[in-house]
């Protein structure tokens, strides 16, 4: 594209302008009349400047024609139609699926609502015959930082076996096949 575009007004531009508008001094018009005889770019400019302001001279622009226009409304008024029912789409599957929702769930809901499950009574350990520690107990053992200490301990092992094999394996993998297809005749 040309780097000076739009075209900047020169002055044989704006010299057409004012001589089409009837704004120019007479002795300038007499020397631009002079100029439209020998020279075609001035010519060119006048017809432009004429184009730009014939509408302007008539007092209206041109307008399209009114068939045209009421289509261009029809179409415009229906494509406000659809958007605004299609803003509400969203929030009417939302609703739809939250209805269905609970329609399921009071159908499959026993009647008599959800009862709690019990929790097993706490029995005696048949191996030793001792009664079983509370919960508390239990749960205190398990938080003391020896017991962290230990399963810390246990998963690095874990982690470092699994990196072993994982090593193993890809170096197994990368071995050459020995001559002969490498494996034993059965």
């Amino acid at each position: 594209m040309n780097e000076n575009y739009p075209p900047t007004p020169t002055h044989l531009a704006a010299a057409a302008m004012l001589y089409a508008s009837g704004e120019m001094e007479p002795t300038e018009a007499g020397a631009f009349e002079a100029r439209l005889a020998l020279d075609q770019e001035a010519r060119e400019a006048l017809a432009e400047a004429v184009f730009l302001l014939t509408p302007m001279a008539n007092g209206r622009m041109p307008r399209l024609e009114a068939s045209y226009r009421q289509r261009v409304r029809r179409r415009w008024k229906a494509q406000r139609a659809s958007r605004q029912y299609g803003r509400l789409r969203p929030l009417f599957w939302a609703l739809t699926g939250a209805a269905a929702a609970s329609v399921l769930w009071f159908v499959f809901l026993p009647q008599g609502g959800i009862t709690p499950v019990a929790a097993p009574p706490v029995t005696a350990n048949k191996a030793t015959s001792e009664a079983a520690p509370p919960m508390e107990a239990v749960f205190a053992d398990m938080s003391n930082l020896d017991n962290l200490a230990r399963h810390h301990q246990q998963h690095v092992q874990h982690k470092q076996r699994q990196d072993d094999f994982m090593n193993h394996h890809r170096a197994n993998q990368m071995r050459p096949v020995p001559p002969g297809g490498g494996g034993a005749a059965l």
